[in-house]
């Protein structure tokens, strides 16, 4: 299965369930371009759960992928089964592979009444609401019951094999990065005039969704225990969630309202990540985050807590400094240490671009084309 004769009629559909284009999308988008380059047919598909197409099909008709738009609003699983199915035979695909909790459920269901191999990639659960949390049951159940699973991070591989079920093969395939031109590292002075930030600005981006699993309320938390320590600090908060009226309160309340801005979703992250100091990525829990690599690739250093894989990409003290979660003190004291110190800020990002070296897109894509051919082996060894 591994020549290229085989690779050049292989055809895999990945669907995922967004609404826009963040961290998941982003390293589809990213594979789908590698895998081309492999002569591999790659088709994208989402769902229509609201009156707009989701955004990651646009994108990627404009780079030249066929797109599935499922609809499945107001209507059963076994209808997006139905119709995954119909797309499946009329394009001839060989693998399907689903990520996140609602495309994992309805592939498997896909998979009861047609002979395909599937994949399910899993990046990480946050029971953000109780919804969320049972259909994050829901998918666990269906895993157990999977042959072949893609996790992200080594934790996660883990916590999947303690849940036990049929004979698995779990792979870890760790997210990656596009190669950053040397030129981006040069351009920081005029971005920062960009963003309205002095050359005198300690500046601290964090982006996320904003809902309590990320943990912005301890970044919040810590520059209130930070008091003046840090001259001219500011501190940058980029998206949108649930929460953003609670931690707006919480500035409030801590009289930090004056160096904590919240800028809302922005779609040029890398720009912002670009321009600062130093990312913090406060999260409790993780798979691996795309906010994390992208700073390592534009040589911004990064101060993460050491959850999910975010201990996989960054070695602490040596690409970035990693601390416990839910420890605000902690966090204050490793952010002053890090304002206070740029020779460590730039021995660590020297570190992260050596490991980055390992989690680029022809790399992931190898892994990517093993489980494929495994998956279709299996499926040959069954006839």
């Amino acid at each position: 299965m591994g020549s290229n004769a085989a690779r050049h009629a292989m055809k895999v559909l990945h669907i995922i369930a967004t609404n826009f284009v963040g961290g998941p999308e982003k390293q589809i988008l990213l594979h789908a371009e590698e895998a081309r380059r492999r002569q591999v047919g790659v088709y994208i598909g989402s769902f229509l759960d609201s009156a707009s197409e989701p955004e990651i099909l646009g994108v990627a008709r404009k780079h030249g992928f066929q797109t599935l738009a499922i609809k499945s609003s107001g209507r059963s699983i076994i209808s997006a089964a139905n119709q995954i199915r119909a797309y499946i035979r009329a394009n001839r695909i060989d693998v399907l592979c689903t990520h996140g909790y609602k495309a994992n459920i309805v592939g498997w269901f896909t998979s009861q009444v047609i002979d395909l191999p599937r994949i399910a990639v899993v990046r990480g659960w946050t029971a953000e609401t109780r919804a969320v949390s049972l259909y994050e049951r829901v998918e666990r159940m269906t895993l157990r019951r999977t042959r072949f699973v893609i996790c992200v991070s080594r934790m996660q591989a883990e916590h999947l094999k303690r849940l036990g079920g049929r004979r698995q093969d779990i792979t870890v395939i760790p997210n990656c990065v596009p190669s950053i031109a040397p030129d981006v590292l040069h351009n920081r002075k005029g971005l920062r005039t960009r963003f309205n930030w002095s050359d005198e600005n300690f500046v601290v981006v964090s982006a996320g969704r904003l809902s309590r699993e990320k943990g912005q309320h301890d970044l919040i938390e810590a520059v209130g225990l930070l008091g003046s320590k840090i001259p001219h600090l500011r501190v940058v908060i980029l998206g949108e969630g649930r929460e953003l009226k609670a931690l707006r309160l919480q500035a409030e309340e801590l009289g930090v309202s004056g160096k904590v801005e919240f800028a809302g979703f922005q779609r040029d992250v890398l720009e912002w990540l670009r321009a600062a100091d130093l990312c913090v990525n406060p999260s409790l829990t993780e798979g691996v985050p795309n906010v994390v690599l992208e700073s390592m690739s534009v040589g911004t250093p990064v101060l993460a807590t050491a959850v999910g894989g975010v201990p996989d990409i960054v070695q602490d003290g040596i690409s970035g400094a990693l601390i416990p979660a839910a420890q605000p003190s902690t966090l204050a004291d490793t952010l002053f240490r890090m304002a206070m110190s740029p020779s460590e800020r730039q021995r660590l990002v020297a570190g992260a671009l050596r490991a980055l070296e390992n989690l680029t897109p022809s790399l992931q894509c190898d892994r990517f084309l093993r489980v494929y051919e495994a998956a279709l082996a299996a499926k040959a060894r069954r006839k």
